[in-house]
Formats: C-alpha cells, sequence, structure tokens
C-alpha cells in the first residue's frame, strides 16, 4: 500500500492524474498536456514492489504542424 499525503497544492492529485494517463491514454491527457516552451512531455509510472516488473512510458509530442498532440 501507497500513501500519498500532504497539503493543499503540493501535487497529490497531480500524481494520480498522471497514472491514470499513463495508464489510459492520450483520451484522458488534459487538453494542453505538454508545458508552455517545452517541446515534449513524458509519464514514466514504474510498477512493481522492490525492482519494477513493468514499465509504461507515454510521451506527448505535437504532430509536425502543430495542429494536434500525439502519443507514443
Amino acid at each position: 500500500m501507497v500513501e500519498i499525503a500532504g497539503r493543499n497544492g503540493q501535487g497529490k492529485s497531480s500524481i494520480l492524474d498522471a497514472i491514470w494517463v499513463a495508464l489510459s491514454g492520450l483520451g484522458h491527457a488534459p487538453k494542453q498536456p505538454i508545458r508552455k516552451g517545452e517541446l515534449e512531455a513524458s509519464i514514466v509510472l514504474h510498477l512493481g514492489s522492490d525492482k519494477p516488473e513493468l514499465i509504461v512510458t507515454r510521451t506527448f509530442r505535437p504532430k509536425a504542424d502543430n495542429s494536434e498532440i500525439v502519443s507514443s
């Protein structure tokens, strides 16, 4: 069991949102998953106890014409 604790505004919900997006994909990501000024964004989720048994990676990049965001 893992406890995610902290004061208001410390990022608890952001962690849970990132886990959800990593597991469910672009359809559940925020409209702008890439911070302003950055070229891409990534979520890396390590699942397992002592050593990762499964690693889920989501990378978000804009299409070449900046028309939309793609996920890989």
